[in-house]
This record gives structure tokens, C-alpha cells and sequence, in this order.
């Protein structure tokens, strides 16, 4: 038997125009994790899922949402949420993962999610954070589109930025190893008030470090 049985035999890259458009595939999408997730990848399921999110210049709250929570809480995806795609979408294509792969809005315009081409081969893995600024005095926890907005308010300052780029798995210990050096965490993220994916990393680090 193969290692993983693929569903279908290539690859799906699907753009949804918003992240609340996609509430009707719900269970679709749901299902598709679950397959993965239930047969212990043994079934493969190589679907990317792109959505935009965010609010950028002007919107509506259809179009101004981000809801990431929905999707890390489906078992079986992979979440995405860089503030560059490069990378991360190549690593998307060429797996047997479901993947929900969140674009801040912000991407599609402004300068700074620009990068040089990095040729074909240019491949970033999941769960690996990136240091967009290093510090000694507080750690910044942010992904997606807030990730340029906290490098340009630490300017100037000794800030340890990270980077998440994914969500599911996220980088807990480079979070961690962080936080244990510098003894305080601002986590910053573009979502609703309650339940939002913060909540998800104060607990592990405060556990971690309370055992610690």
C-alpha cells in the first residue's frame, strides 16, 4: 500500500475573493482535513485553499474579515498566514496537506510584501518563524499583514519581531526560546476581540515557562 493515497492525483489550488465566501463550502472543506487527519495521512489530500483577509484602504464586513480561528480549529489543514507568499505557497503546492492560505489584503499592494524572484527551487517549510528584527527588551508575536506595521514601530527600539508565517503548526519554540530571553510578549494580530488565535500562544507560553 502507498504511503499516502493521493486525492485526487494533483494538486487543487483554489482562490476564493474572500475569506466569508467560503462559508459555504464549509463542510467540504471540513471533510477534506478530515480525511487526512482520520486516516493518519495515509490518504492524501493536496488541495491549497487562497483567501484574502484583512482590512485594507476600505471594506465592508464581509470582505474586512479574517476568521483564521474557523479554519486552525478544522482538524487536518495546514494554516498559512505569511506576510510574504513566496516560499510558503511553493512548499503549499508541492505537498499532500490541505492547506487554507490566508493573504492579507495589504500584500496585494504595498511595497514591502514585494521580494526579489528567489528562483524555483525557493521553498520555505511549515512552522518555521522568521526574525524580522532583533532585540533584547520585549518580543513582538505577529503574522500576516501586521507583521510589517510591528517591524516599523520597533524601529529604534531593542525588539525581538517574529515572523509566525504559519499557523498550524506555528513555531512554539522560537516563540519560547524568545520570550525566555527578553521576559515580556506582545502578541499582535488583526482579528475579532474574543477567541482570537493570541489566545492559543499566551497559554503555552506561560505553561512552558511556569515548568521552566
Amino acid at each position: 500500500m502507498p504511503s499516502a493515497w493521493p486525492l485526487p492525483a494533483c494538486c487543487l489550488s483554489r482562490k476564493s475573493s474572500s475569506a466569508k465566501y467560503a462559508e459555504p463550502a464549509t463542510e467540504q472543506l471540513n471533510d477534506c482535513g478530515s480525511m487526512r487527519w482520520r486516516t493518519n495521512n495515509r490518504f492524501a489530500a493536496p488541495m491549497v485553499v487562497r483567501m484574502p483577509v484583512g482590512f485594507f484602504k476600505c471594506g465592508d464586513p464581509w470582505h474586512s474579515q479574517t476568521n483564521e480561528v474557523a479554519f486552525i480549529h478544522s482538524p487536518g489543514w495546514k494554516v498559512a498566514s505569511p506576510s510574504n507568499a513566496e516560499g510558503l505557497l511553493r512548499t503549499s503546492l508541492r505537498g499532500n496537506d490541505p492547506v487554507i492560505f490566508l493573504e492579507h489584503r495589504a500584500m496585494l499592494d504595498h511595497a514591502w510584501a514585494r521580494r526579489p524572484w528567489p528562483g524555483e527551487d525557493y521553498a520555505i517549510p511549515f512552522g518555521k518563524a522568521k526574525f524580522v528584527a532583533e532585540g533584547n527588551d520585549v518580543t513582538i508575536v505577529t503574522w500576516g499583514g501586521m507583521v510589517d506595521r510591528c517591524q516599523e514601530a520597533a524601529e529604534g527600539f531593542s525588539v525581538d519581531v517574529i515572523d509566525l508565517r504559519t499557523l498550524v503548526p506555528w513555531d512554539r519554540e522560537a516563540v519560547l526560546n524568545s520570550v525566555t530571553r527578553t521576559h515580556r510578549c506582545l502578541i499582535v494580530h488583526e482579528d475579532l476581540q474574543t477567541a482570537g488565535f493570541g489566545g492559543e500562544i499566551v497559554p503555552h507560553d506561560q505553561m512552558r515557562l511556569a515548568i521552566a
